[in-house]
């Protein structure tokens, strides 16, 4: 475990579809977004995908 780097604390959210996604803050302060990957057709595909959240830098909300 000394080798990994800890990047963020991950929080456990719902859409208003009932999606469940997680999102976190990076050391800088770079927020990030994590969604289960619904679109997966194969065993090989990510179960995640991990985002950057540009939209609170732009002044936008999330389009969840």
């Amino acid at each position: 475990m000394s080798d990994l780097d800890k990047m963020c604390g991950m929080w456990e959210n719902e859409d208003k579809n009932g999606n469940k996604y997680f999102n976190g803050k990076l050391k800088d302060g770079t927020k990030m977004v994590m969604f289960v990957n619904s679109f997966k057709d194969k065993e090989t595909s990510p179960d995640f995908y991990l985002y950057k959240d540009e939209s609170s830098a732009e002044g936008k909300d999330l389009p969840i």
